[in-house]
């Protein structure tokens, strides 16, 4: 037996909430570096059994798990008022362990499995794979310096509780909440976003100063503020009044057309570009795209590209044939 035992399967079920709060997954991800920007490297994360909807919390160190935990259950119990947390299944890990009493006496039944046995945690322990990976994949696709990981994280989870499951068939937020999530403010990591700057922050005695800031979107902090990356100066700015550049601008496709030539000579006719088919990709759009804001094409906006087109062709067969007689 000391030389040919081995571990055995796991092959525990566990059973499934039939309410929200019912039971709930926690664990504590190994410290990770480089150390955040605010001196964070733990994260603890609480996933709901009945809607596998997601909370996370950083931390600077390991013992603020308790604080989180208790703040969690203050929470739950403000904004659940039909529900109360019953069990909590976890890592047999010393920052559970000293809410031992705190639970008894709050009424919540602590699960902790075998010690150095996480195969008994998998909720959580697949919820940190699914929530890294993304995020890292965000990072490595960015280019943005590792330090801000816990802004990936972030994000990961947020796409994580509004997207849907095979087996509630809805979004986990609709089935933690009962109401459909609004996905208007949701954006693309890294993309360009300027902040405003505030005629406060502006140099004084120059007239013709900045009045926007060239940064990397990260996250919302709310509905309304957007956590942006000044890559300048290395630093997380807040900003209420923020644009983020998500289109491609009518200009940029224009620029994007591709005039194909069978034969490359140094005639003008062969270097003229055909302005008739930039008019006509113009009429063919049903708007037109300037830094996210659409404005439809109106009827007279399409007449006088019509009449350019019409002008700028006759101009270009004029050319060509003036070209080829000399």
């Amino acid at each position: 037996m000391k030389v040919k035992q081995t571990c055995c399967p796991y092959n525990a079920f566990i059973e499934w909430a039939t309410q929200s709060l019912g039971l709930i997954h926690s664990d504590v991800v190994e410290p990770i570096t480089p150390t955040v920007y605010d001196g964070s490297r733990w994260f603890v994360t609480l996933t709901d059994n009945f809607t596998r909807f997601t909370w996370m919390f950083f931390m600077k160190i390991k013992g603020e798990t308790a604080k989180h935990i208790k703040d969690f259950v203050t929470l739950m119990r403000t904004d659940c008022s039909d529900y109360s947390l019953e069990h909590l299944h976890t890592d047999f890990e010393c920052e559970y362990l000293v809410l031992k009493d705190w639970f008894t006496v709050n009424g919540i039944i602590w699960e902790p499995t075998t010690p150095y046995s996480p195969e008994e945690n998998g909720v959580s322990e697949r919820l940190n794979r699914t929530i890294c990976k993304p995020a890292w994949a965000m990072l490595k696709d960015s280019g943005l310096n590792s330090h801000l990981w816990s802004k990936a994280i972030k994000t990961a989870v947020y796409i994580k509780n509004r997207s849907p499951t095979c087996v509630l068939n809805m979004m986990l937020y609709e089935a933690w909440t009962g109401n459909i999530s609004d996905l208007s403010s949701l954006c693309i990591f890294d993309i360009i976003a300027w902040a405003h700057i505030s005629k406060k922050q502006r140099q004084q005695g120059v007239k013709f100063e900045d009045c926007s800031l060239k940064c990397h979107y990260l996250d919302m902090k709310g509905s309304s503020i957007f956590c942006v990356w000044d890559s300048e100066s290395e630093r997380v700015l807040e900003s209420h009044n923020c644009f983020v550049d998500e289109g491609i601008t009518a200009y940029e496709n224009i620029a994007n057309i591709e005039v194909h030539s069978k034969k490359k000579t140094t005639s003008t006719s062969n270097h003229a570009v055909d302005l008739s088919s930039v008019f006509s990709f113009l009429l063919l759009q049903p708007s037109f795209v300037s830094k996210g804001v659409s404005a439809p094409a109106t009827p007279l906006l399409q007449s006088s590209l019509l009449q350019q087109s019409n002008s700028s062709s006759s101009f270009v067969s004029e050319r060509a044939s003036t070209s080829s007689c000399c």
